[in-house]
Order: structure tokens, then sequence, then C-alpha cells
């Protein structure tokens, strides 16, 4: 009899631990999934803004004037664009789509339309910024 209710008794500790550890996981891993989505976020915050702000540099420095500069695309980017006086980044984050959009005091074009894009991959890629005069124009280009 006393086997049986040792026994009980285990079971029961049991249960209460895997009640109360069940729910904590679900509710840290939830939120690590959401930390990451957040650091993504601010990742592709700060370099649109590094994108917008090397383009003043550039300009402010007169006709000819280059700059390269290394930027990290974040995971789940899915376009980069710059034109006019944006540089927007359109990522995917918790299954709907964000854009994040940097000003920039330069009217700012893409050299060659779509190398930009997102289908470089995640990770770090480097960025050739000039200032053309005649256009009066940034042109970003990615460098290989």
């Amino acid at each position: 009899m006393r086997k049986a209710q040792v026994s009980t008794e285990m079971l029961i500790m049991a249960g209460f631990a895997i009640v109360i550890l069940v729910p904590a996981l679900v509710i840290l891993l939830g939120s690590a999934g959401f930390e990451g989505e957040k650091l993504n976020l601010n990742m592709a915050r700060m370099d649109a803004q590094k994108i917008a702000d090397a383009a003043f540099e550039v300009y402010a420095q007169g006709d000819g004037a280059k700059k390269t500069i290394a930027v990290n695309y974040p995971e789940n980017l899915k376009n980069v664009t710059a034109l006019g006086n944006e540089v927007v980044f359109r990522i995917a984050l918790g299954g709907k789509e964000q854009e994040i959009v940097a000003k920039s005091r330069v009217n700012i074009t893409e050299k060659t339309t779509g190398k930009l894009d997102s289908s470089l991959g995640q990770g770090l890629h480097t960025i050739a910024l000039e200032y053309n005069e005649g256009l009066r124009v940034v042109e970003i280009n990615y460098v290989e």
C-alpha cells in the first residue's frame, strides 16, 4: 500500500512540473521568434538609413564623388529599391510584408535596376554610390 502511495505522489509531482514547464517553454520559444523578427526589422531600418546617409555624403562632395559601403541584408528580405529620395526595404515579418523607408535629402537611383534586390541573399553586401552631376542624382550599384 505504501509503494502505491509513493508512486501516485510522484505522478502528481511530475504532472505539476509538466503543467508549469510546458506553458513556460511555449512563451519562451514564442518570444524568441518575435525577438528575431525585431532584430531583422531593426537591421533593415539601419541599412536603409545607412544607404540614404551615404547618398547625401556623396552628393555633398560634388561631381564624381564615390563611396563604397557594406550593408548586412537581414533574413526574410523581399525587395530593396532606391528611387527619388527614398530607400525602401520590404521585409516579411509574422507572415506580413512591411516596408522600411529611409528618406534621403538627395535624389537616388539604381544604376542597374534590380541590382539592390534581395535575390542577393541574406548577409553582407557591398554597395557603391556615385554622384552624377549631369543627372543631379546619386547612382547606387551593387558591387560584386
